[in-house]
């Protein structure tokens, strides 16, 4: 560039369009990490976990972000928290402000929680008597009415109204038997660092902006090695109008070693928001000031074991209820007998004939209705919630086709 160009360059930049600051995202922000502060420090809390995102077990894919995730010695919590001011009231399990739906329902954490058993399992890791609770949390400033509640989720799930009802939620009764051993303790805490977060975009104007990068030759590089980048012009303004502008990065890897690379200006760097609108939004080199990765890489958790041996339950059912079947992680398919046991196959959805069970990543099982006692099969809904872990045993295997169709039944 000609000093001209250079000059127009450097005057373009306090009138390039940047994203403007999401004040409400900022401050429910800051409050989900307040309360990530003041629930670190609880007595009972082995770890609190921030913008966790829980993939699809079968595809890792379909990232499901949650505010906060709480690891207690008996329990794993997941926390949806709300910054609402205004009315806030619930029709049909969906929370409306001021009249108007926001889109949330308690489905929102039911899914969250059938992906952290199913994922888990595929690891190898087996909550055993371990509990999963799921907690909304409204810490906003608006005036919450009576319909705001948990419905039909009535076990292991709470609606708090203040940090005071969050802490109480936290610690709802559990069964006596309900604890983690060490070994699992561990093997949770090194999924839950795999599962990343967002990646963040910092704008020339100091707005960070969520989501993910788009592929990208340069990205996708340096994710792998680095963690965060910030960049910076290394000329001043007299020698940006002779020269050009001279943009380096400085790379921090994610062992926090870092290096200098210089990039050209003119490349673009673009990140896909969140929404349902699928927006994304490009900015070239020199008008950012930096950005960070929410992950080093997506974990293809078929692939990973994180428990070699298997849930100690199983052992017990094996002699209690028959042979028990053997499900891993990292395997394509179990080849299933009548009799079989998984100790914690989760719910996946209600069926006009049943309720279906996920039993691995891939395959999936019919508890029919005609097998049901007429009270439960009635409140099978209330009872047998999406995400909720039981264990069921294998009573009958149809080969259909390509197909084959797996009945259960819950064991007592």
């Amino acid at each position: 560039m000609g000093w001209r160009a250079n000059y127009r360059w450097i005057r373009s930049l306090s009138e390039q369009q940047y994203p403007s600051e999401n004040m409400g995202k900022k401050k429910a922000t800051m409050k989900e990490k307040k309360a990530m502060k003041k629930i670190r420090a609880l007595p009972g809390v082995i770890e609190v976990y921030h913008a966790k995102r829980l993939t699809e077990a079968k595809t890792s894919k379909s990232r499901r972000e949650i505010d906060l995730i709480v690891l207690k010695r008996d329990r794993i919590v997941l926390v949806e928290i709300k910054n609402y001011a205004g009315t806030i009231s619930m029709v049909d399990d969906t929370l409306y402000q001021n009249g108007k739906s926001r889109g949330w329902s308690f489905a929102t954490l039911s899914d969250a929680r059938k992906r952290l058993v199913d994922i888990m399992r595929e690891t190898g890791i087996h909550l055993g008597t371990g509990e999963i609770h799921t907690v909304l949390a409204m810490l906003g400033s608006g005036s919450v009415d009576e319909s705001v509640n948990t419905g039909h989720h009535i076990t292991q799930t709470a609606v708090a109204r203040s940090f005071r009802e969050l802490n109480d939620s936290l610690n709802i009764p559990v069964s006596e038997e309900a604890e983690f051993k060490i070994e699992q303790i561990n093997a949770i805490r090194t999924f839950f660092d795999m599962c990343g977060t967002w990646d963040e975009l910092i704008c020339a104007n100091s707005v960070v902006v969520e989501g993910d990068f788009l592929d990208n030759q340069t990205i996708n590089s340096w994710r792998e090695f680095y963690q965060q980048g910030r960049l910076h012009n290394t000329r001043g303004w007299l020698f940006t109008v002779l020269f050009g502008p001279n943009i380096e990065v400085e790379l921090t890897s994610w062992n926090g070693e870092t290096s200098l690379q210089s990039v050209d200006p003119n490349s673009a760097i673009s990140l896909q928001v969140p929404g349902s609108h699928k927006n994304v939004i490009s900015l070239q080199f020199d008008h950012i000031s930096g950005f960070t990765f929410g992950y080093q890489r997506l974990p293809k958790w078929e692939e990973i074991i994180l428990m070699q041996t298997l849930e100690e339950n199983n052992k017990s059912e094996t002699a209690e209820k028959g042979k028990a079947g053997k499900v891993r992680g990292g395997e394509q398919k179990q080849k299933f007998r009548v009799g079989d046991v998984i100790s914690d196959a989760t719910v996946a959805f209600h069926h006009k004939d049943g309720v279906l069970f996920q039993l691995t990543a891939k395959q999936k099982g019919m508890y029919f209705l005609s097998k049901m006692q007429p009270l439960q099969a009635e409140t099978r809904e209330m009872f047998m919630r999406v995400g909720n872990p039981y264990a069921v045993r294998i009573t009958n295997i149809k080969q259909r086709a390509k197909n084959t169709l797996i009945e259960v039944e819950i064991l007592d």
